[in-house]
């Protein structure tokens, strides 16, 4: 990865201290705070999880190869039960070259690197260090959300903030684009898009520091479990799956067979974000839907556009607005080994809404997959 930064070529780096500038590594932490280091953490009371790991300081832009190298060190010690406990404010986000030549490092990388390895990650100060708290903001929020399983410690915090070009030559188009790899690559990490917006609770130099029920509503952290269940509706077997944390409801799809399709209804809010006004009823004129459907092991998304024919607006239930969509047997083969799936509406208007099942570790669970499998075959 960093021999293309030694290329001659016109780079951006980018940090979450709000500068945008060619070929300057600035960093949204203290200049005299040390680059991110990696210690092994060992807890007696854990023998069949492995090592944990430590992360903290500064991340910088080879820190996802000091990473790898790490874990290739110990790769007899670490295990998918591994934790990485960040105590980070910050540092290089990413650095991006020509659009077919981009870079990943810094937390961005990072964060693909921990996705990779199949690891969880905690904002805390791990057992046998000093420190009743840990902090993880700027860049290392982005490191953090590649966790398979996330968590932030009672009294630690996790804080956000807005990036914006100080450069009075600013590319606006080269900033949307810029834009555009955070939200990408916060949706393929399984968070809600909301983040971004999050990040413009604070200015460049600030910090918003977001409550855990925010960051469980939002996926940041990841403490809910998918419940399925057969059910009996309307004279034909129904899969209700619900994602939920107590009686706190995140998403809900409904599985059953017509004609001898396997069909799915997805439960969307269109009700506005923030108090903003309803997009209206979707349509194929004006929305656009589409499958997001992940696996671990190897990790792998499948994102697949739904044809306008193959989907279609029921009206309400329960307060909320039903989709009907109509599931291929290629994909429902995919979602049997799936760990999450999701159901997304996009309005020509720029909205998205989303209807998850399951993330990382927190899935859809071996009862609903074989569930699913079993209805997709009697379809």
């Amino acid at each position: 990865m960093l021999e293309k930064l030694h290329r001659q070529i016109r780079i951006i780096v980018i940090s979450l201290n709000g500068l945008l500038a060619s070929a300057i590594l600035t960093s949204a932490v203290s200049q005299t705070t040390p680059p991110m280091t990696f210690q092994l953490v060992h807890d007696p009371s854990r023998l069949l999880s492995g090592y944990d790991i430590f992360a903290q300081g500064q991340i910088m832009p080879d820190t996802p190869d000091v990473f790898t190298a790490f874990l290739r060190k110990n790769s007899n010690l670490i295990n998918s039960a591994s934790t990485v406990y960040f105590n980070s404010g910050g540092g290089t986000l990413f650095v991006q070259g020509p659009l077919d030549e981009q870079v990943h490092v810094g937390g961005l990388g990072l964060g693909e690197a921990i996705r990779t390895a199949g690891l969880q990650t905690e904002v805390a100060v791990p057992p046998g260090f000093t420190g009743s708290r840990a902090e993880c903001d700027s860049a290392c929020t982005f490191a953090f959300i590649g966790g398979i399983s996330r968590r932030v410690a009672a009294g630690s915090r996790f804080g956000v903030h807005r990036f914006e070009s100080e450069a009075p030559t600013a590319d606006v188009q080269a900033l949307q684009q810029l834009e555009g790899v955070l939200v990408d690559y916060i949706g393929r990490m399984g968070v809600s898009h909301d983040m971004f917006t999050l990040m413009t609770k604070a200015p460049p130099q600030g910090i918003y520091y977001v409550d855990q029920e925010t960051m469980q509503k939002l996926r940041i952290t990841t403490p809910e479990q998918v419940i399925a269940q057969m059910t009996y509706q309307n004279n034909r077997p129904v899969l209700v799956m619900q994602d939920t944390q107590g009686s706190v409801e995140f998403g809900r799809m409904d599985f059953y067979c017509a004609s001898g399709r396997l069909m799915a209804h997805g439960y969307f809010d269109f009700g506005g974000n923030n108090g903003s006004a309803a997009p209206g009823v979707p349509q194929p004129t004006d929305a656009t839907v589409s499958w997001s459907v992940s696996t671990n092991n190897p990790y792998t998304n499948h994102q697949i556009k739904v044809p306008p024919e193959d989907w279609s607006y029921l009206g309400q239930d329960g307060g909320k607005q039903l989709i009907e969509v109509y599931v291929p047997p290629g994909l429902a083969s995919v979602m049997t080994h799936a760990s999450s799936i999701w159901l997304t509406v996009d309005f020509s208007s720029g909205r998205r809404y989303e209807d998850i099942l399951g993330l990382g570790l927190t899935d859809i669970g071996d009862a609903g997959r074989a569930l699913l499998a079993t209805l997709a075959r009697s379809c």
